[in-house]
């Protein structure tokens, strides 16, 4: 995919590389999740966001 697609209708400079974000219609349906379906199940993917997000708080990445 050329990342000129956009620019090439609009010829906005600011469309050069612009992609359209899906939106999240059916995600709780539609397993499996992340780009190339590494996540199976809804638990898989939130595993990763939430050690990050424990990590930010200065706690351990991972629940004991």
């Amino acid at each position: 995919m050329s990342p000129l697609r956009r620019f090439l209708i609009t010829k906005r400079k600011a469309d050069i590389a612009a992609f359209k974000t899906p939106n999240l219609r059916n995600v709780l349906v539609t397993e499996p999740y992340f780009h190339g379906g590494s996540q199976e199940t809804r638990e898989d993917a939130r595993v990763p966001f939430d050690a990050g997000r424990r990590m930010a708080a200065g706690l351990p990445a991972a629940r004991s």
